[in-house]
């Protein structure tokens, strides 16, 4: 450190102005007023229309860094960055945001994050939308900084400045920033089962958070039990707390392969039938049925197949609300049959059942699609193994494959297939925010490392443009280890759950042990991991998960015995909901406070003006200040400004004479605003005052918020507080 520390290169004869830093980057106002970010791209945080990582190499910074595109003529007065985005105020007092956008951070009326694209920012960003008359004066983060305008050529010439004579303002409810962490843990768990097997075949969350699993059930849980083994669905509460139940299927077997949750939170289940259930085509046929939200009442049930043997593994549902659906199939189904069993895909408009189009492919031995994934633009790509040649030369026993399909008609756009001279196969697919591609499952064979024994689990990252190879790594026991499944979060950071029958993070105590691990999405590094809350004398497996809006891991699985309680029967489902908990954050593994403020008071001014026009041809003064605020952080906190501001006006001599009225305010913090202006009537200007009228905080992003009136009277009721 110290002189030891190099300074940051931010061009040739520029320095920073205004900084400020959001999770893994940092935004920077210099001093032409122009805005620079780096660090970690992804959502377009740092609004250079792509998701690449700046900063960490050579070349990147200084005058090879450019500026962020703001709009034609644009400058910024401010930048402030939230955890995964930004916003600038800029030189005419508009608003920008870019970056991630999940919760409608950026004010566009979307859940779109923008800055991630070429096209998406300068004149394409639009300016924030806040209301007729409103204007924002700056944004602030968690602490609240008073920079007013840099570059406001003020309506009125001051030649008196005001002064700020501060009080102490005691907030009654701060929450100080803890410098604490701890690891990942389990926050809700809870057992589930009838008094014979329970399978559990698929797991979705919806819009507030709630979690819905799917599966079959050769137990009597909820009416309408048809025969050997039916469909069932249940919907639980973010805490667990059960809300409803649904149970069906034909008098035959029925197998549950997934659960998906639409727009509206509408549920829907698919997999197949050996009976007859909305229909008979053939032997094995794909059913998909659709579920109210609300209460799991039936909306439509559809069959799907040919007159021989099809089978459906997996569903997805894409931004449009339309179902994808992908299998095997032993006929000519999209296309002719090229082997035994021969993967398919194919797409179903939700609101109705109906059949849109299909994909069909084969070798001249057996193929499997295991598991299918839309990406941000709704193609897909579906995953799985084959036992040929399907995309390439085999490569031994069982190969892995990727194929990305177009969208619109799943016409093959790319397709990879690779593998070791072993049995190589993938259970599931995920896709980050970059719409990279993340696969597991399991390897005999040495594939991105020595094999430890048996089966090992493999995590592989793939380019979701091209499907090139990104990183891949291996680990396991001495014994066979699996990976079931495989999600993404927030961060980009990976999950993975599976199975062990090793002492694969801790001593096995069974068969089958379940397991979940947390990676470095950049590198596969470990996170975190845990296989003894899913270790017992019996069989356990993980084998779905799906991330929460607040970070939470939602994992599911099943279980031969009394993991979370008790055991119904032979089989129970089981689920777990990992996370930091409330007041924490998961920042790459770990769970850290962040500072937070909840005071009770927002600052207010008393303002009594006198306005006495007077005739002033030598100066047309312009004026730039930075006031600021450093307060103290304890557990028993206040905050003090510490320092009186400072101006620093610059006269510029005019040669055209002009009549100014002149303003001298004082200005004392109260908590009891009144504006008392007072005139001299030989003169009438025409002018609009300023004034301050709300402060509000919305995710890390603090907004000054200021009305225009078109006359000098104040309505203080009108206020306003927004997100």
């Amino acid at each position: 450190m110290g002189d030891n520390l190099p300074f940051v290169e931010l061009g040739s004869g520029r320095h920073a102005l205004d900084i400020s830093g959001g999770n893994l980057f940092n935004c920077v106002v210099l001093d032409d007023f122009s805005v620079k970010c780096w660090g970690y791209g992804a959502n377009g945080r740092t609004g250079y229309g792509s998701t690449n990582d700046l900063g960490d190499a050579g070349g990147e910074m200084g005058d090879n860094l450019p500026t962020v595109k703001l709009g034609s003529g644009r400058t910024a007065q401010s930048v402030h960055c939230g955890i995964w985005h930004c916003c600038s105020l800029l030189d005419d007092d508009s608003l920008k945001c870019w970056g991630f956008n999940d919760n409608g951070q950026l004010g566009q009326g979307s859940t779109d994050s923008l800055g991630n694209n070429p096209g998406e920012m300068g004149d394409n960003l639009s300016s924030i939308d806040l209301g007729s008359g409103v204007e924002v004066q700056d944004c602030f983060n968690s602490f609240p900084t008073l920079s007013p305008s840099h570059s406001h050529s003020p309506t009125l010439p001051v030649t008196s400045f005001p002064t700020l004579k501060p009080t102490t303002l005691s907030p009654t409810t701060i929450s100080p920033t803890i410098v604490d962490s701890q690891p990942i843990s389990l926050q809700e768990s809870l057992q589930f089962g009838g008094t014979s097997l329970d399978y559990f075949r698929g797991l979705a969350v919806d819009s507030q958070d709630n979690i819905i699993i799917g599966g079959e059930t050769l137990s009597n849980l909820f009416p309408d039990d048809e025969g050997s083994s039916d469909f069932v669905v249940i919907k639980y509460s973010s805490s667990l707390d059960q809300m409803w139940g649904w149970q069906n299927g034909s008098s035959t077997n029925d197998y549950t392969y997934g659960v998906a949750v639409d727009s509206q939170d509408d549920v829907y289940v698919s997999g197949y039938t050996t009976g007859v259930w909305f229909g008979d085509i053939g032997n094995n046929d794909i059913i998909v049925v659709k579920l109210q939200g609300s209460d799991g009442s039936l909306i439509w049930g559809e069959r799907f197949g040919t007159t021989s043997l099809d089978y459906s593994s997996s569903l997805s549902i894409d931004s449009n609300d339309d179902l994808m659906i992908g299998g095997r199939t032993f006929s000519s189904w999209f296309s002719t049959i090229q082997g035994s069993f021969d993967v398919f895909a194919f797409k179903v408009d939700s609101s109705n059942g109906s059949l849109m189009f299909g994909y069909q492919d084969g070798s001249s031995n057996n193929e499997r699609v295991n598991d299918l994934i839309p990406n941000s633009n709704n193609d897909v790509i579906i995953t799985g193994y084959t036992e040929g040649s399907l995309y390439s030369t085999s490569q031994g026993m069982d190969d892995i494959f990727l194929a990305k399909l177009n969208g619109s008609d799943f016409s093959v756009l790319n397709s990879v297939q690779n593998g070791t001279n072993s049995v190589d196969q993938v259970n599931s697919v995920s896709v980050d925010l970059n719409d990279d591609i993340f696969i597991t499952g399991l390897t005999y064979g040495d594939f991105f490392d020595d094999n430890s024994g048996g089966s090992d689990i493999f995590v592989m990252k793939v380019d979701g443009s091209d499907l090139s190879f990104l990183f891949g790594f291996q680990f396991g026991s001495v014994e066979n280890d699996e990976g079931l499944s495989i999600t993404t979060d927030l961060l980009g950071e990976i999950w993975v759950g599976g199975k062990t029958e090793g002492n694969l993070f801790s001593s096995n105590e069974g068969a089958e042990d379940g397991f979940i691990s947390k990676h470095s999405g950049s590198d596969g590094s470990f996170l975190f991991k845990d296989q003894s809350t899913f270790s017992s004398s019996d069989d356990q497996e993980i084998s779905y998960l799906r991330v929460h809006s607040d970070g939470n891991v939602a994992v599911g699985g099943g279980s031969n015995s009394a993991v979370f309680g008790t055991n119904y029967g032979f089989e129970d489902f089981i689920i777990a909901v990992y996370g930091c908990g409330e007041g924490r954050e998961d920042f790459h593994g770990q769970c850290i406070f962040h500072p937070s403020f909840s005071p009770s008071f927002y600052p207010s001014f008393s303002v009594n003006p006198t306005f006495f026009p007077t005739f002033d041809p030598s100066y047309q003064p312009s004026y730039s200040f930075f006031p600021t605020y450093s307060p103290s952080i304890s557990r028993s906190p206040s905050l003090f400004p510490t320092n009186i501001p400072s101006f620093h006006p610059s006269y510029t001599p005019t040669f055209a004479p002009s009549m100014y009225p002149t303003i001298s305010p004082s200005l004392y913090p109260s908590s009891n605003p009144s504006f008392n202006p007072t005139f001299n009537p030989s003169l009438s200007p025409s002018l609009h005052l300023r004034y301050f009228n709300n402060i509000t905080h919305s995710l890390g992003v603090w907004l000054t918020v200021a009305y225009e009136p078109d006359d000098l009277g104040f309505d203080l009721s009108n206020s306003s507080q927004f997100g």
